[in-house]
């Protein structure tokens, strides 16, 4: 049992308008990818310190 789990994600979304968009945003690909254009934007800007700061946080929370 050496598999990595994915973690949970603690923070409550708010809940979506309809039953076709929450399938859409909820879907893991969608979420990683949201997840790594945010990683990307942050590699893009700021101190290299802050950076590294912000993109840790980002990934403990996972978005």
């Amino acid at each position: 049992m050496t598999q990595i789990k994915a973690r949970r994600i603690r923070h409550k979304r708010k809940p979506p308008k309809n039953k076709a968009e929450s399938k859409i945003t909820n879907h893991p690909a969608t979420r990683l990818a949201k997840f790594k254009a945010k990683r990307t934007n942050l590699m893009r800007l700021g101190a290299e310190s802050k950076k590294r700061a912000s993109y840790q946080k980002l990934l403990w929370h996972r978005i």
